[in-house]
């Protein structure tokens, strides 16, 4: 029983801490997540810079 309970203990506090790393995981991606559908919806609308992203520095080199 004593041996049951301490493998239970440490299997829920694996549980928790894996849960809460993948949380912090996502939960840190989604500022790049939210600022690349403004992107996609501006570019929908049509609503793009002139020149493209080259043209104000920013985007892949």
């Amino acid at each position: 029983m004593g041996d049951t309970l301490i493998l239970t203990i440490l299997g829920a506090g694996g549980v928790a801490g894996v849960a809460i790393f993948a949380l912090k995981d996502i939960l840190d991606r989604l500022p790049g997540l939210f600022a690349s559908w403004s992107r996609v919806r501006r570019a929908w609308r049509g609503e793009a810079e002139e020149g493209g992203a080259g043209a104000s520095g920013e985007g892949p080199e």
